[in-house]
């Protein structure tokens, strides 16, 4: 099916994603680092929100880092950085 959408599109399209897909896939996997960074209430400090990054990363180094920083910021568009806010929401709420 994917094959289909993407050849309707463009013929030859979907077989070139995956190749470009596998080319990359080595330096996808050695060079994506996940950060999590969070803002939270005082009351927080103890436990944070973190607890569930230490399940990523498998054996390698995991770090959580606390600060307070605006969204978007001209610091955040230098450092070429994205920063989304995480909400965690059960059925009922999202």
């Amino acid at each position: 099916m994917f094959f289909d959408a993407l050849n309707v599109c463009s013929p030859d399209s979907a077989q070139e994603a995956i190749h470009l897909f596998n080319a990359w896939w080595n330096d996808t996997q050695l060079n994506t680092f996940i950060t999590s960074i969070s803002e939270h209430d005082d009351k927080e400090d103890l436990h944070g929100r973190l607890s569930m990054w230490r399940a990523f990363g498998g054996n390698s180094a995991r770090v959580a880092i606390v600060f307070n920083v605006p969204w978007f910021s001209d610091g955040a568009l230098a450092l070429k950085v994205r920063m989304n806010p995480m909400a965690y929401l059960d059925e009922t709420e999202f």
